[in-house]
């Protein structure tokens, strides 16, 4: 679901015609939604938005052709400029997070993605932030492959990108468990806010497995020390306080963990 909070008559204006459902007191706000705002707004108003949860939630804020980056100060979050950035906000359908854990400077570590699905027409598979258009995503590519083998559904009718915090694209494909569960909830299969529950580590094969990882102990102290207590890692069962570690074989092994 997409909502927006407008001020401007003009923004209000571009809402309605990308079809961006005006936001009301009874709007509940899920895990892949995005909300669009006017800058011109008080921050204050966003405490009274309904299921606000961050990062679950894409904030993007949308400037019109008139308003200066002045307007934007305090607003820490992307900004869509129109009308250079209409087709953007036309075809944004929803933008998934989930977190991996990754080795950085040889330490494992917590990054998150966020994974944007668009309408095909306007937007290009498999481009990272910052990549230039026509050059695949690496790992997008991967486990194209890897749901076609397993039978799992893919977003075929859409352009996907993958956005990272820390800003960089991972060499590391043990992130790829964690776009896979993104994809999983982009295609319906699995509910987007059972990503909120779970780190990933992991990497997925083409032909749908996970090899077992190395330097899980320092895996499993990354994961707790960043607050999570539930771990999706191709790894035997193991005892480990206060985090629960769930092992899986196969990419499919993730469809019945996420499913309530």
């Amino acid at each position: 679901m997409r909502v927006g909070l407008a001020h401007t008559p003009a923004l209000r204006r571009a809402l309605l015609e990308a079809g961006v459902r005006p936001w009301t007191a009874e709007c509940q706000l899920d895990a892949g939604d995005i909300l669009i705002l006017d800058p011109t707004l008080d921050p204050r108003a966003l405490l009274h938005v309904r299921g606000l949860l961050l990062p679950d939630v894409e904030v993007l804020v949308l400037i019109g052709e008139t308003q200066g980056s002045a307007r934007t100060t305090g607003w820490p979050w992307r900004r869509l400029r129109l009308p250079r950035d209409r087709d953007e906000l036309l075809g944004l359908r929803t933008v998934l997070p989930a977190t991996a854990v990754i080795p950085i400077a040889e330490h494992p570590r917590p990054i998150t993605l966020r994974l944007e699905v668009r309408d095909s027409d306007r937007g290009t598979v498999g481009v990272p932030d910052g990549a230039p258009a026509g050059r695949g995503d690496p790992v997008l590519d991967g486990l194209r492959v890897a749901f076609e083998h397993t039978g799992l559904p893919w977003p075929h009718a859409a352009a996907l990108t993958v956005r990272w915090a820390p800003a960089h694209q991972p060499q590391d494909r043990e992130a790829s468990l964690a776009v896979a569960a993104a994809l999983l909830a982009a295609t319906g299969t699995v509910p987007p806010a059972a990503l909120r529950r779970y780190a990933f580590v992991g990497d997925v094969t083409p032909d749908g497995y996970l090899p077992p990882l190395r330097s899980m102990p320092a895996v499993w102290a990354a994961a707790r020390a960043a607050g999570y207590r539930h771990l999706v890692a191709p790894a035997a069962r193991a005892a480990v306080p206060r985090l629960a570690v769930h092992p899986i074989a196969t990419l499919a092994d993730l469809v019945p963990l996420l499913r309530p």
